[in-house]
C-alpha cells in the first residue's frame, strides 16, 4: 500500500513537473521586430529600446529581436556576472531550428578573442583587405588586438565556416561591449539565408517561426584539444622518467599529487558553468 501510494505520490510530480517545463517553453514565444534601417553592429545598443527587451531570471539575461528580409538581429544581454562567468572562455552560441524543434544541427559561435597583430594581418586579408606597408606597420605598434570572431559550427560545435557559407550572403556578425552593470552585451547579426545547413526550403523566412537555441559554458573543442595535447605530453614525461604502469605505485602518486596541483590553476581544471536554454521566435513580416 505504501509503495503504491509512492508510486501515485511520484506520478503526480513527474505531471507538475511536465507542466512546468512546457509552460516555461510556452511563455519564451518572442516576437521579432521589423528593423526599418539595418542595425548597426557595435554591441553599443543605442538602437535598441528599453521596452524592446523580455528579462529572464534564469540564467539571468535579457533579449531582444529584430529583423529585416536579409538578416535577424540580436541584442543579447548578461544581467549579472554568475550568468555571464563562462561565455568569455567559450563564446555565445546561437542554434536555429525552422522544423519547431529543439535540435541542434548547425549553428553559429560569437567569441572574443584577443590575439597578436600578425594574426589581425592575416585575419583583415583573409576578409579581402588591401593592406599597404604603412598600414602593416601601423597595425604592428600595437602587440596585441581585440577579434570578434564569427564561426558557422556543426552540432559538435566545430567551426564549419568556409564550407558552409556561400558566395551570396555576408557572414555572421557581432560585437561585444560591457554595460553600465559591467556585465557583458553581445549585438548579433545572423542572416536569414544562404547557408548550407538552411538550404531546402530550410531557410528562415520573415513572417514565419523559427526555435531559437542560446548556448555557453562548457568545454569547446579547441578546450578539448588541449586538455587532450596537456595528456599526451604526461604520458610521454610518464614514459620518460620510466614510471611503472601500476597507478598505486608511490612515484605515480607523487606525479598525479603534482599534476592535480598544477590543474588547479588552469582553465580547463574543471568545465566552465553550461548554460542553454531555446525560444520560439516569430520574424516579423515584411511590409
Amino acid at each position: 500500500m505504501a509503495i503504491k501510494s509512492f508510486r501515485n505520490a511520484f506520478l503526480i510530480i513527474l505531471f507538475l513537473f511536465i507542466v512546468g517545463i512546457l509552460g516555461t517553453a510556452e511563455e519564451k514565444a518572442v516576437e521579432s521586430q521589423l528593423a526599418v534601417t539595418p542595425v548597426t553592429i557595435d554591441g553599443a545598443g543605442t538602437e535598441w529600446q528599453p521596452d524592446e527587451f523580455i528579462t529572464q531570471e534564469k540564467p539571468a539575461v535579457s533579449y531582444s529581436f529584430r529583423n529585416d528580409g536579409k538578416n535577424m538581429y540580436v541584442y543579447f544581454v548578461f544581467n549579472d556576472r554568475k550568468a555571464q562567468s563562462s561565455v568569455m572562455a567559450t563564446g555565445l552560441k546561437v542554434w536555429l531550428n525552422v522544423e519547431g524543434k529543439t535540435k541542434k544541427a548547425y549553428g553559429y559561435r560569437f567569441i572574443q578573442k584577443q590575439i597578436s597583430a600578425d594574426e589581425m594581418i592575416a585575419q583583415m586579408e583573409k576578409k579581402g583587405s588591401k593592406l599597404t606597408g604603412e598600414k602593416i606597420n601601423e597595425i604592428k605598434k600595437s602587440s596585441s588586438y581585440i577579434f570578434f570572431q564569427s564561426d558557422v559550427i556543426d552540432k559538435k560545435g566545430n567551426p564549419k565556416t568556409e564550407e558552409a557559407i556561400t558566395g551570396e550572403v555576408t557572414p555572421p556578425l557581432f560585437k561585444a561591449k560591457p554595460t553600465q552593470k559591467k556585465t557583458m552585451a553581445f549585438e548579433l547579426k545572423i542572416p536569414l539565408k544562404g547557408l548550407i545547413h538552411l538550404k531546402n526550403g530550410g531557410e528562415l523566412i520573415p513572417g514565419k517561426a523559427v526555435m531559437v537555441g542560446f548556448e555557453w559554458g562548457g568545454m569547446t573543442p579547441e578546450m578539448r584539444k588541449q586538455l587532450m595535447a596537456r595528456r599526451a605530453a604526461r604520458g610521454s614525461r610518464a614514459s620518460a622518467s620510466g614510471m611503472s604502469s601500476d597507478p598505486t605505485t608511490e612515484s605515480n602518486v607523487r606525479a598525479r599529487t603534482t599534476e592535480m596541483t598544477a590543474n588547479s590553476a588552469s582553465p580547463l581544471a574543471g568545465n566552465p558553468p553550461k548554460h542553454a536554454f531555446w525560444l520560439d521566435v516569430t520574424l516579423a513580416a515584411e511590409k
